[in-house]
C-alpha cells in the first residue's frame, strides 16, 4: 500500500507541476498600446479578409497614446492592422499569444518597436527591420546605377553588389522560415514564394523544356500550402495565390476552369471557412465571365458544392434562383444536343429545325427593333453567303409575333436564309432557350450539338473558318456577343 501511496502523491505534484503553465493561457485579449506622437482621437483593430479588411473592435486614445483593446473570447489568428486615429497603420501577428503590449513611435514605427508577452511579434518586426534594411540598400544602389548610367563598367558592378544584395535577402528569409516552425508568419512568407525551377532536361528541344518548366512551376506552385489553416483567409496572400494560379497558370477554357476550381476547392473541404471562401472567390471569378461556354462552370459550381447540404450557409432565395438557373442553361451546355425546336416560317407553314440536313447550322434568336440586332444581322448574313456553298444553314429566329413587322423587316434586309417566328405563342424562347436579351446565336453540328453559343458575328466567322477550312482558334478568344435586354411584347 505504501508504494502505492507515494506513486499516486507523485503523480498529484507532478500534476500541480504543470498547474501554472495551464493557467497561463488567459482567455479572450487583451493587447496594450502606447504609441508617442499620436493625438486623442479612435483607434481601430482591423484584420485581414482576402484583400480587403474589416474592423474588428475600437477604443479611444487617451492623451499620453495609451489604449487598449480586450475582450472575453480570442481572436481568431491572422495577420492585423492597428489603424491610429490619423488612419496610418501598423501590422501585428495575433495567434496563440493574444495577452501582450506593445510601445512604440509613430515617428518610426519599425525603428522604436517594443513588444511585451508576445515572442511571435519580436521576431516579426526584427524580420521586417532585417528587410526594411536591405530594401534601403537597393534603393542606394538602384538610384546610384541611374546617376551611372552611361558608365557601364560602374553599372555593372552595381549590379553585381544588387545580386549578391539578394542572395542575402534570400538567405534571411530562408533562415526565418526555417528558424520558427511553430510560428504563423513564416508560414505566410513561404506561400507567397515561387517554386524554384530545376533545369529541364538536357535532351529537351526549347519548347520541350519550356513546357517542362511551366508543369513543374505548376505542380509545385502551392508547396507548403495547408488549404485547412483558417489563419490565411486573415492574410491578403490566399485570395491572391489562388487567383494568381487560376488565372496565370490555368487555360481559361471551361473544362479546365471546371477541372482546377474544384481541385482547390476540395482541398478545402475539411475547414468549413476555407471552403465558403474558396467557393465564393472562384465562383466570382466566373460567374460572369464572357468566356463562351463558362456556364459549365457556372453549373458545376452549383451541382457540386452549392446546391448540397454543404452549403447551408447560402441564402436560400439565391439557392433557389440558382436552381432555377441551372434548370435553364444546363440542356444548353456546349456538347448538348440542341432542344426541339418547332416554329412557322412567314408563309405559314411549320418549320422543324432538327429536319434541316446541314454540317452546321447557325441558329440566330433576334427582335426586329433590337439595336445590336440590327447591326448584326447584316454581318451574318454576309457570313451565311459565304458559307452556304459548304452546306452551312442559317436561321433568322424572330422572338417577336407581329408577321407584318417581321416581313418587312426581312425584305429591308433582303434575308433570304430561313426566317421564323412563333406565330401560335407555343415557344418559351427565355426557359427553353436562354434568350433573355438579344440577339444570341447557337451554332449547331451535323447532329445539332451545340458547338458555339452567344457569340457574334466575328465568333461565327472564326468558328466556321476553323471547323471547315482549319484555321487555327484560340477558344479562349471567343466571348459573348452585345445584347440588348428583351422589352415586353406590346
Amino acid at each position: 500500500m505504501r508504494n502505492y501511496f507515494y506513486l499516486f502523491f507523485s503523480l498529484l505534484l507532478l500534476a500541480f507541476a504543470f498547474a501554472p503553465s495551464l493557467q497561463a493561457q488567459k482567455a479572450g485579449y487583451d493587447l496594450k498600446f502606447k504609441v508617442k506622437g499620436i493625438t486623442e482621437g479612435e483607434a481601430m483593430l482591423a484584420y485581414h479578409y482576402g484583400k480587403k479588411q474589416y474592423i474588428s473592435d475600437t477604443t479611444v486614445v487617451d492623451a499620453k497614446g495609451n489604449f487598449q483593446f480586450k475582450g472575453t473570447e480570442a481572436l481568431p489568428g491572422g495577420i492585423y492592422l492597428i489603424v491610429l486615429p490619423d488612419k496610418s497603420w501598423f501590422e501585428l501577428i495575433v495567434d496563440k499569444e493574444q495577452h501582450f503590449s506593445v510601445e512604440t513611435d509613430k515617428a518610426d514605427v519599425f525603428a522604436n518597436m517594443k513588444i511585451t508577452g508576445s515572442k511571435e511579434n519580436q521576431v516579426f518586426y526584427n524580420y521586417q527591420g532585417e528587410m526594411k534594411s536591405f530594401s534601403d540598400r537597393a534603393k542606394k544602389l538602384t538610384d546610384l546605377k541611374a546617376e551611372l548610367k552611361d558608365n557601364k563598367d560602374s553599372t555593372a558592378a552595381i549590379d553585381k553588389r544588387l545580386e549578391v544584395l539578394n542572395e542575402r535577402v534570400q538567405k534571411a528569409r530562408s533562415k526565418f522560415v526555417d528558424g520558427y516552425p511553430d510560428f504563423f508568419f513564416p508560414k505566410v512568407l513561404k506561400i507567397m514564394e515561387d517554386p524554384t525551377v530545376p533545369e529541364a532536361p538536357a535532351d529537351s528541344s526549347e519548347a520541350g523544356k519550356k513546357t517542362w518548366r511551366y508543369l513543374y512551376f505548376k505542380k509545385h506552385f502551392f508547396d507548403g500550402l495547408d488549404f485547412t489553416d483558417e489563419r490565411l483567409l486573415r492574410t491578403p496572400v490566399f485570395e491572391t495565390k489562388i487567383k494568381r494560379y487560376m488565372k496565370d497558370l490555368v487555360l481559361q477554357i471551361p473544362d479546365s476552369v471546371i477541372k482546377e476550381s474544384n481541385m482547390i476547392i476540395d482541398k478545402t473541404l475539411p475547414n468549413d471557412e476555407m471552403f465558403k471562401f474558396s467557393l465564393i472567390t472562384l465562383f466570382n471569378m466566373y460567374v460572369n465571365s464572357k468566356i463562351m461556354g463558362m456556364d459549365a462552370a457556372y453549373v458545376n459550381f452549383a451541382e457540386r458544392y452549392y446546391l448540397t447540404p454543404r452549403c447551408s450557409w447560402a441564402d436560400s432565395t439565391f439557392l433557389a434562383k440558382m436552381k432555377e438557373r441551372v434548370g435553364i442553361i444546363k440542356p444548353l451546355l456546349l456538347g448538348k444536343t440542341f432542344p426541339r425546336l418547332t416554329l412557322n416560317d412567314l408563309n405559314g407553314e411549320k418549320w422543324y429545325l432538327h429536319s434541316l440536313n446541314a454540317e452546321y447550322t447557325v441558329v440566330m434568336f433576334y427582335d426586329y427593333d433590337c439595336g445590336h440586332c440590327k447591326k448584326e444581322i447584316p454581318k451574318m448574313f454576309e457570313i451565311y453567303n459565304d458559307f452556304k456553298k459548304d452546306n452551312v444553314d442559317f436561321a433568322g429566329v424572330c422572338i417577336k409575333r407581329d408577321k407584318e413587322k417581321l416581313q418587312k423587316f426581312v425584305n429591308e434586309q433582303k434575308l433570304t436564309w430561313h426566317n421564323v417566328f412563333d406565330e401560335d405563342y407555343r415557344t418559351d424562347f427565355k426557359n427553353w432557350y436562354d434568350v433573355y436579351s438579344t440577339p444570341v446565336v447557337y451554332l449547331l453540328d451535323a447532329d445539332k450539338k451545340i458547338v458555339a453559343k452567344r457569340i457574334d458575328s466575328k465568333g461565327v466567322k472564326a468558328m466556321l473558318d476553323h471547323f471547315i477550312r482549319g484555321i487555327e482558334i484560340d477558344p479562349a478568344s471567343l466571348k459573348e456577343g452585345e445584347t440588348t435586354d428583351i422589352h415586353e411584347e406590346e
